[in-house]
C-alpha cells in the first residue's frame, strides 16, 4: 500500500479531512514545516539546474502516516539554467489562488523567490489552520492580512489554531510567525532564499 496516499495531504491534514483525524501536533507541525524547506532547498540548490515549483500549496505536500514529506505535482515547475540567485524568468502567472507571489503576479518574472513566498502561507497555515482566503463578513481576505494586525499587537494566542488548545511553545510560535512573515514580502529582494529558512526552522524544531 502507498504510505503517501496513507497520510494524505498537508492541507486535509490541518483541515480535519485526513485520514487520521485527530490535531497535528504543535512539534508535528514544525517538523513538516523543516522537512518542506528541505524540500524545496533542494529544488533550489540540490538540483542542476535549479527547479522552481511554481505551484507550492499545502495540496502538494504529501505525508507518510510517520509525517516523513514528499513535494508532488511538478507539472507547473520551471528549469532554471543561470546559478544565480537573482534569475528572472518572463512566464505566463501560473498557480494557485492565495499561494502566488504577488510581484510574480504583476510583472510576470519568476525567480525561487516566488516559491519562497508561497512556502511562507504554507506556514501561516500549519499555524493558524486556517486556509490562504478567509471568508469574514462577506469579504474574502487573506491570511496575510488577517494575521498581520494580530502579530503587531502580540496577540499569539488569537493566531495559533484553537485545535491545539494552547499546546504549543510560545517562543517557537513566534520565531515561526517571523520567518513566515519574512518570506510573505510583497517584494522578493526582502525575502530569504530557502537555504536561509532551514536553520531558523530547525531551531524552531527543537
Amino acid at each position: 500500500m502507498n504510505t503517501w496516499r496513507e497520510g494524505g495531504s498537508l492541507k486535509k491534514l490541518i483541515s480535519g479531512q485526513g485520514k487520521n483525524s485527530s490535531t497535528i501536533s504543535w512539534g508535528d507541525r514544525m517538523k513538516i514545516a523543516f522537512k518542506t524547506a528541505q524540500g524545496f532547498d533542494y529544488l533550489h540548490r540540490g538540483c542542476q539546474p535549479a527547479i522552481v515549483h511554481r505551484d507550492v500549496k499545502t495540496n502538494n505536500i504529501l505525508l507518510s502516516r510517520d509525517f516523513k514529506v514528499k513535494i508532488a505535482d511538478f507539472g507547473l515547475s520551471k528549469i532554471f539554467e543561470n546559478e544565480s540567485n537573482a534569475t528572472m524568468m518572463a512566464t505566463k502567472v501560473m498557480g494557485t489562488l492565495g499561494y502566488i507571489d504577488p510581484q510574480y503576479y504583476n510583472t510576470q518574472m519568476l525567480n525561487e523567490k516566488s516559491d519562497v513566498y508561497s512556502f511562507g502561507v504554507i506556514l501561516l497555515e500549519l499555524i493558524t489552520g486556517q486556509s490562504p482566503i478567509v471568508l469574514l463578513e462577506g469579504q474574502h481576505i487573506h491570511l496575510c492580512e488577517l494575521i498581520k494586525p494580530l502579530l503587531e499587537k502580540e496577540e499569539i494566542d488569537k493566531i495559533i489554531d484553537p485545535k491545539l488548545n494552547g499546546k504549543y511553545n510560545t517562543n517557537s510560535a513566534r520565531k515561526i510567525l517571523d520567518i513566515a512573515f519574512s518570506c510573505v514580502f510583497p517584494t522578493s529582494d526582502r525575502r530569504p532564499l530557502m537555504f536561509d529558512i532551514v536553520k531558523p526552522l530547525k531551531k524552531c524544531l527543537e
